[in-house]
């Protein structure tokens, strides 16, 4: 339920205007900055390639379609899905010599309404909360320095625009730990291996050059 004084009604603008654009990011980013104080936004429908090379996509509201339960024997926990079927969508097409995007209205009253209620706050949609690349190395820079994700995330509201949750600052550290370099990874264990034989070696010039010796090439293997 929607929390007093908001609308539960999709606005008489609610359709992305139609509308031509210079590439395909430029035109995701506007209808998802339409999208987004009307209640909803926008993901891939569909797409395909015409015979002469140009893209078709369909963009339809982040709600369109219905999840299908995989049978199982036994139902570990119950899921709910945010999907309800909604028709409501946009057609864009790259132009024949691929510096414009067009986008239109697909015809039929069922692709301009949505089934639906609007969200009640932006954070609703994954990809409103998404994290820029420059607020991505801000995370990770702000994370190497032992900074906690809730700081993080506050520091986020007050110098970005970013809408991102504490958890969505979780999943960020997340993936830069697993999209850690092989090669850093293993540069690290060679540091610490040598930091180790390091201390060793310290250790052993302090021994005597008789009984102490041997122990002391037993220590370095």
């Amino acid at each position: 339920m929607n929390p007093i004084g908001v609308p539960t009604a999709f606005p008489d603008d609610a359709m992305a205007p139609e509308g031509q654009y210079s590439s395909r990011q430029e035109l995701v980013t506007a209808i998802s900055a339409w999208a987004a104080p009307r209640g909803y936004d926008f993901s891939v429908t569909t797409s395909w390639k015409t015979p002469n090379g140009r893209t078709g996509v369909i963009y339809g509201c982040d709600r369109s379609g219905i999840r299908k339960a995989k049978p199982t024997k036994k139902r570990k926990r119950r899921t709910t899905t945010r999907r309800t079927g909604c028709l409501f969508s946009i057609t864009a097409k790259e132009s024949l010599c691929g510096t414009i995007w067009k986008l239109t209205h697909r015809p039929g009253p069922g692709f301009h309404q949505h089934n639906h209620e609007p969200s009640f706050s932006e954070q609703a949609h994954p990809a409103h909360r998404h994290l820029s690349s420059p607020d991505r190395s801000t995370v990770h820079r702000l994370t190497d320095a032992g900074i906690k994700p809730k700081k993080i995330q506050s520091y986020l509201r007050l110098n970005s625009d970013t809408l991102a949750t504490q958890q969505d600052i979780y999943n960020c550290i997340a993936q830069g730990k697993r999209s850690l370099p092989k090669a850093k990874a293993t540069c690290i264990a060679i540091a610490g291996e040598s930091r180790a034989r390091l201390k060793t070696k310290e250790r052993c010039r302090g021994l005597e050059k008789t009984e102490d010796l041997e122990e002391a090439m037993k220590i370095l293997g």
